[in-house]
């Protein structure tokens, strides 16, 4: 049991980057779209813009890429509280309650968009909030 400890803990880093790196690549994509959704309402809408594709691609796109980020973020949580068994005595406790945030605002974001239908700038915002969470938990916590 002690052997496995190192490989699961080696498992949870590498899962918790790639998971970072997906949320990262979700905020690219919110905002390409809201600078795609920006340019067409105020009519601007030549040059690049054009290669890029419809608004709706992008925004299934985006909820594809949260929804692969919400997963990979569910697994590191649960990888974080079976390698870091307290979690509440560690000095990571408060990556792990900034990841539950996190994880919180996503599961709104794509709860929201299932029930609710949200799109647009709404859903850009959500998951602004959500990876700017990420990017605190993975650089900043011990700030906090």
């Amino acid at each position: 049991m002690i052997e496995t400890m190192p490989n699961l803990t080696l498992f949870h880093i590498l899962l918790s980057t790639l998971t970072f790196m997906v949320l990262c690549i979700a905020a690219l994509q919110a905002l390409s779209l809201a600078f795609q959704e920006y340019l067409l309402r105020h009519k601007r809408a030549t040059g690049f813009i054009n290669l890029l594709p419809p608004l709706e691609t992008m925004e299934v796109w985006l909820f594809r890429i949260i929804t692969i980020g919400f997963i990979l973020l569910t697994i590191v949580l649960i990888t974080s509280l079976w390698s870091f068994h307290p979690i509440w005595v560690s000095p990571l406790w408060q990556k792990t309650l900034l990841s539950l945030f996190a994880w919180l605002v996503f599961a709104g974001l794509l709860s929201g968009r299932c029930i609710l239908g949200w799109r647009g700038w709404l859903a850009v915002r959500w998951t602004l909030c959500g990876v700017c969470l990420v990017i605190v938990t993975f650089f900043g916590s011990e700030l906090l």
